[in-house]
């Protein structure tokens, strides 16, 4: 019979070790990651709504559901300032934590935590929506008068 030598074992030990490492750092860059897609996409959307409000010359309703981590986008079809379930056409689940929307002065939105970016002009209300994960957290400011988004680092 022939022995492992401690040499063999030591080895074997650093390679697992490294192995290990190259796991916990791809996933911390992935985790880190989530954040800042999620945050993409929500302005990517935001924006999308803005242009189809000026170019539709409907009204477009963002919808925000801090419970359920989840916003909806509907089209005002009627133009009644409330969405309508056959006016919705997005959900997104994001899979951050959706904290907070808020006016610019930091004061929360009472329910429910509305975005609306009126026609011809895609202007909507000046808010701050806020998301975080893992100790980061990223705003999507949406300014009055224009209606621009930007996402604050």
């Amino acid at each position: 019979m022939r022995a492992i030598t401690f040499v063999e074992m030591v080895v074997s030990l650093l390679i697992i070790a490294l192995i290990s490492t190259i796991v916990l750092v791809s996933y911390t860059i992935l985790e880190r990651r989530k954040l800042e897609v999620a945050a993409r996409g929500l302005v990517m959307d935001l924006c999308w709504v803005r242009e189809a409000a000026a170019n539709k010359h409907l009204d477009y309703i963002v919808d925000f559901d801090t419970a359920g981590e989840i916003y909806s986008i509907y089209e005002d079809r009627d133009e009644d300032g409330n969405p309508a379930a056959d006016e919705q056409i997005k959900q997104q689940r994001l899979a951050v934590d959706l904290v907070s929307v808020t006016d610019f002065t930091g004061s929360p939105l009472p329910a429910p935590q509305r975005i609306t970016f009126d026609s011809p002009y895609g202007v909507s209300q000046e808010r701050i929506v806020n998301l975080s994960r893992g100790g980061k957290t990223k705003s999507v400011n949406i300014y009055a008068e224009t209606g621009y988004v930007v996402l604050e680092y």
